[in-house]
């Protein structure tokens, strides 16, 4: 067959319905014709045959079709560009006196325009200077402009050439200049998935999720990486650290809690030298330790179960008493509204006499063989070493009192 033309790529726009483009030039084989599919973004996609499309013609000495298959039909917007992609092979072998079939030589020769026309294909794409112009290439100048999201390069100049400057305002296309901003490639690529993908290290998570930290540390040229072992327990030295800069924080009490975290309060208790009173509260009710009140008495306590005290006795009316002797005097009910108080009074001997005091009227009625009056033949003494008198009647009535002579 022949090569009539040296057209390697044929270039077509989508309109969603048809399906069915032809090569544009002969071809040998289906694995030298290269299918490109560039879509509305400009994201180029290299066809698999049988997978998108169908190819037929091959080595029929005229131009083949490609078939789009269902779901693969170009969209309005896209692009689809057939080009030759034959090797630069020649792989007919001939011996000394050997005969040739003609078709087969043919068909060498063939290649050889084909090869030709394919690498016209891509110097027609690529930048030249005029045939008078001295080799000084000229080097676009560049500037990213916008297309809605996203991002082109466009030739907004040219230096370093010795003829005339190329055309500017050009977009970097995806098989050479084009001057539809559409057809520019996006520099930026499709956009990554939102949110963290497989392999991503967090910022949040501080190198925690690096998998091999070992390796880790190597690559950043971390020597003694885990500072274990002597190189650490010196550094700590050096720094004048104890044995606490290697315990755990939890082994120690934090001041805002004010002791609460002591594993152990009895212990700590013993620890101090605190007995049990160190537990109860200070009072007059149950398991409160007493507490002398503003005056530094006792306060009103039951005494029900109080032991080795004497109580009140009754007084007979003459009995003699040595010096030293101790009487314990209580109150002791009468009749209604009538307290029996006893006192101590003498007119001569050893005498003792009752004093009855009506609270009710104030009345005082002495019992016994004569008045509290007259000469004291011996003296009495309460606990706070005040001397009994006898001229109140019963100043002296109710307590302890011992006799001092």
């Amino acid at each position: 067959m022949t090569v009539p033309s040296a057209l390697a790529r044929a270039h077509y726009t989508g309109n969603g319905s048809t399906s069915t483009f032809s090569t544009g030039f002969i071809f040998f084989n289906n694995a030298d014709v290269n299918v490109v599919y560039t879509d509305s973004a400009g994201n180029q996609t290299i066809w698999v045959e049988n997978n998108q499309y169908t190819l037929t013609g091959a080595d029929t000495g005229a131009p083949g079709t490609v078939t789009a298959k269902p779901g693969f039909i170009p969209a309005t917007g896209t692009q689809l560009t057939i080009l030759r992609d034959m090797p630069f092979t020649q792989e007919l072998n001939g011996d000394v006196l050997a005969s040739y079939s003609a078709q087969d030589l043919e068909d060498e020769f063939d290649k050889i325009y084909m090869s030709m026309g394919q690498l016209k294909e891509v110097t027609d794409r690529a930048l030249t200077s005029d045939q008078a112009a001295t080799i000084n290439g000229w080097t676009p100048v560049f500037a990213m402009v916008t297309d809605g999201t996203r991002r082109v390069l466009q030739v907004i100049d040219w230096t370093g050439g010795g003829t005339t400057k190329p055309a500017v305002g050009l977009y970097i296309g995806p098989t050479g200049l084009t001057p539809t901003l559409s057809l520019g490639v996006d520099i930026r690529g499709p956009a990554g998935a939102t949110g963290p993908g497989t392999g991503d290290m967090l910022t949040t998570n501080n190198l925690s999720d690096v998998p091999n930290k070992a390796a880790g540390r190597t690559n950043l040229g971390v020597l003694d990486t885990s500072l274990t072992g002597v190189v650490a327990a010196t550094a700590r030295t050096n720094l004048g650290l104890g044995t606490a800069a290697t315990t755990p924080s939890t082994n120690y009490p934090l001041l805002a809690n004010n002791l609460s975290d002591l594993p152990s309060k009895p212990t700590a208790r013993t620890n101090l030298g605190l007995g049990t009173a160190a537990t109860l509260n200070v009072g007059n009710a149950a398991s409160n330790v007493v507490q002398l009140d503003g005056s530094a008495k006792l306060p009103a306590v039951d005494g029900s179960q109080l032991t080795g005290i004497v109580s009140g006795q009754p007084i007979p009316s003459s009995t003699s008493f040595a010096v030293g002797t101790v009487m314990h005097l209580a109150l002791s009910s009468a009749a209604a509204g009538v307290t029996n108080v006893p006192n101590l009074g003498t007119t001569s001997g050893d005498q003792l006499f009752m004093v009855s005091f009506n609270y009710a009227s104030g009345v005082t009625v002495i019992h016994g063989s004569a008045a509290p009056v007259g000469t004291v033949a011996q003296s009495w003494k309460n606990v706070s070493g005040q001397a009994v008198t006898l001229s109140g009647g019963d100043q002296y009535a109710v307590g302890t009192f011992v006799r001092v002579s």
